[in-house]
């Protein structure tokens, strides 16, 4: 993980994820996602190796008051 003043950004392969920002950028260029999918891959970005509970992507991706019955 590099800290850059406010930023956290996570490198892989030719990747950089800006978790700060919620960019995602693959040799310089922005790579569009959609919040949520990015929001998915930080997580597992910040767990490398670790699998990820189902309730724990649930209470990150879609909190309480986000949740569709």
């Amino acid at each position: 993980m590099i800290r850059t003043g406010r930023h956290e950004i996570m490198a892989f392969e030719e990747f950089e994820a800006d978790l700060t920002s919620g960019v995602l950028r693959r040799d310089g260029a922005r790579v569009p996602l959609q919040d949520k999918v990015f929001r998915l891959l930080a997580i597992l970005l910040r767990q490398p190796g670790e699998a990820v509970s189902r309730e724990v992507l649930r209470r990150e991706l879609w909190p309480e008051g986000d949740r569709k019955s």
